[in-house]
């Protein structure tokens, strides 16, 4: 029976390792919504609850149509079978972490064996930053997990079937329609459709593209509608590099290398082990084989370049030079071009070479790249931002995990025996890490959960207390929150540093009630009437 098993698995370790990955993922999405209904929603949370309840037909006046609307459309169609909730959100949203990590399974099986390929996307799933942002109903990991299945596919139209065009850049377009900064997974599909140009199949990618036009014209129509320019979300976003607003403001943060000083902390322990464990394996490779590398190097002498060559080394030089110089000093559009620029030399400069699968580990550093200019240059930032970076982090540390056994001078079957331990307690230590860290959200997001409650009672107490409160001007700091509580539209009030400013902007919107969570305000023509905690309900006199 045993013999069978383990004959069976062997045979079918793709379809094992599989199905193994989608339970664990599934039981690390599952418990993490567990979490995230005890803590409830966030405030851009509520916004795409909001903006779901108007596609589905139920909406009540609020919506925020700025935001991308892929994610709250899916929602809708939940909510149009009668399911309202605010855990239907949550579930979507972790159920892409599932359909994102099979998509990395699958692509990482392009290059590595079904172990690896099991442990890059267990370690894509259990990232600290990727298991904080799962099951919150933001649009982060929906994104991330399209962008992935969209670069897949992408790379299966070039190297195994020119139809998957029409899978890919549908998939693209939808990423990008779920999150508008997933539109710069252009640069990674354009890189590696250029430097495999004589496998594309024009027409095939001519029809996918034209496909993807189809949800895209449809959205330009609906913002055309709403907004009288359809390109006004779009524009807003990605034409400018800085965010408006006081330096203040808890996302701002201009220093380029922000995103590369918390490295560590995103990867969490997976990724240290595979780091340490490659280093370590260096130095005792190094160490036990000194005296052979030592003959080796004696022995090499650098060939003559050619005079074409010696151009192509320059332009390197030059280009990463020029990168170097204009990174977070210019539009951050000139620094995706450079580097862009810099691939594709590097790529014609080594494509002679023995490296195995060029074109994939520059693929994988154009994806990385691409979201990391822009997201270091983008003044606001908030380590979320970090996932778009992971599918292509975790190609490289599962890369370096694949070369660890060969720096081991060991028998071949010592070191696979080694390597599978190894492999084992990676596995233990990230599903550890995972169960441990889960918990932690809570504790973290306390504050939130208290802030909610405070905000339902003061919902339900005007509820009660003036049934009739929807046909009356309702304003708040906190309107997101209110807007959906109250079911109607809460009129919005920004933070303001003196009571007079308060006053101008309810005065203007002629607000009946403000709900406030600022602290001390004296109103000329609003009175006190109830307090819920740090939640203040204030009345026109």
């Amino acid at each position: 029976m045993y013999l069978k098993l383990r004959e069976y698995v062997r045979d079918h370790d793709s379809l094992v390792f599989g199905v193994i990955l989608v339970f664990l993922v599934t039981l690390i999405a599952y418990y993490r919504v567990q979490i995230q209904i005890e803590i409830g929603p966030i405030w851009d949370t509520f916004d795409f609850l909001s903006n779901a309840m108007y596609f589905a037909g139920q909406g009540f006046g609020y919506t925020d149509l700025t935001r991308p609307p892929f994610f709250p459309f899916l929602t809708s169609l939940i909510f149009r079978l009668g399911v309202v909730s605010e855990s239907v959100i949550f579930y979507l949203d972790a159920s892409f972490l599932v359909f994102g990590a099979v998509g990395l399974y699958l692509f990482l099986r392009m290059k590595f064996d079904a172990m690896e390929s099991f442990l890059g996307s267990l370690l894509f799933s259990t990232f600290p930053v990727v298991v904080l942002f799962t099951g919150v109903g933001l649009t982060d990991i929906p994104s991330v997990s399209l962008s992935i299945w969209a670069l897949y596919a992408t790379v299966l139209a070039v190297k195994k079937n020119p139809l998957f065009f029409y899978i890919s850049f549908p998939l693209a377009m939808l990423a990008f329609l779920t999150r508008y900064p997933a539109g710069f997974i252009i640069f990674p599909i354009f890189f590696y459709l250029v430097i495999n140009r004589h496998e594309v199949s024009l027409k095939n990618m001519i029809g996918g593209i034209l496909l993807s036009l189809l949800p895209g014209l449809i959205v330009l129509l609906f913002f055309y509608n709403q907004f009288g320019n359809p390109l006004g979300p779009f524009s807003s976003f990605y034409g400018s590099t800085q965010k408006a607003g006081s330096t203040t403001y808890v996302y701002y943060h201009p220093d380029p290398l922000y995103f590369l000083k918390h490295i560590l902390s995103y990867i969490g322990v997976g990724g240290m082990i595979i780091i340490l464990g490659l280093v370590i394996s260096a130095f005792v490779g190094l160490v036990t084989r000194f005296n052979d590398i030592k003959l080796k190097f004696k022995q090499y002498s650098v060939p003559e370049m050619a005079l074409h060559t010696k151009i192509k080394v320059l332009m390197l030089f030059l280009l990463f030079s020029l990168f170097i110089i204009t990174f977070a000093r210019t539009h951050y559009f000139i620094s995706e071009i450079i580097f862009l620029v810099f691939c594709f030399v590097l790529f014609y400069t080594l494509r002679n070479s023995n490296i195995k699968d060029l074109d994939i580990h520059l693929f994988f550093v154009s994806w990385f790249m691409a979201f990391l200019i822009f997201h270091s240059v983008y003044t606001v930032k908030d380590d979320r931002y970090f996932i778009t970076m992971t599918p292509a982090l975790t190609y490289f540390l599962i890369l370096g995990f694949s070369q660890i056994k060969k720096f081991w001078a060991l028998e071949s079957k010592y070191k696979n025996m080694i390597y599978n331990i190894f492999a084992v307690i990676l596995v233990f230590m990230m599903l550890v890490a995972a169960a441990v860290y889960i918990p932690g959200i809570y504790d973290h997001e306390s504050k939130n959960v208290v802030d909610l409650n405070d905000i339902k009672m003061a919902s339900q107490w005007l509820e009660i207390n003036d049934p009739q409160y929807f046909d009356k001007n309702i304003s708040s700091d906190q309107w997101p929150y209110f807007s959906w509580y109250l079911k109607t539209n809460v009129k919005q009030v920004q933070l303001f540093n003196s009571n007079k400013d308060y006053e101008n902007n309810l005065n203007r919107d002629n607000a009946t009630y403000f709900l406030t969570d600022t602290e001390g305000l004296n109103l000329t023509n609003y009175q006190l009437i109830k307090q819920f905690g740090y939640v203040t309900i204030y009345k026109r006199q």
